[in-house]
């Protein structure tokens, strides 16, 4: 890493600057804030919401290799961030605890739902892009409710 070194962060408070992010990435609070950018680039239900709109809009050419990347990015992510919130259960307790806990069966919803997405003939096939952006909606649906367990939990911190 470039610049100077720096004290290691403390767990706890590490814990906390990550689910405060992850919270605000849900709720499009991150992301680029440069004016130019800030309409263009999402980073939680926003992205949904128009991932979602892509697919319903017929007029918009779709290839089906974009819509696997995405598949597969938030297969892995979602993935790591329940097995990092198991962890970060494991140090705590009461009601800290049990809303990560309900986070990551939020999270694991959301990865069961991933596995049932099949991304091709998207191109070709209108109904499939039509169930592929319902699903996608009842995803960003459990994606909230993640986010909402962990701001429970940050609020009992």
């Amino acid at each position: 890493m470039l610049g100077e070194r720096t004290a290691p962060m403390d767990t706890d408070a590490a814990d906390a600057a990550a689910l405060r992010a992850a919270v605000d990435l849900a709720h499009d609070r991150a992301g680029p804030h440069e004016p130019h950018w800030r309409e263009r680039r999402f980073t939680g239900q926003r992205a949904f919401a128009a991932w979602a709109a892509v697919l319903r809009d017929f007029n918009e050419p779709v290839e089906d290799r974009h819509h696997a990347n995405m598949h597969s990015n938030l297969t892995w992510n979602r993935i790591a961030a329940v097995a990092y919130l198991r962890e970060v259960t494991d140090r705590h307790e009461g009601e800290v605890t049990a809303a990560l806990c309900e986070a990551v069966s939020a999270y694991g919803s959301v990865v069961e739902q991933l596995e049932q997405l099949n991304c091709w003939g998207l191109a070709e096939n209108p109904d499939a892009r039509l169930s592929f952006a319902n699903q996608v909606d009842a995803i960003a649906a459990a994606e909230l409710e993640a986010a909402g367990h962990i701001e429970r939990a940050l609020a009992a911190w």
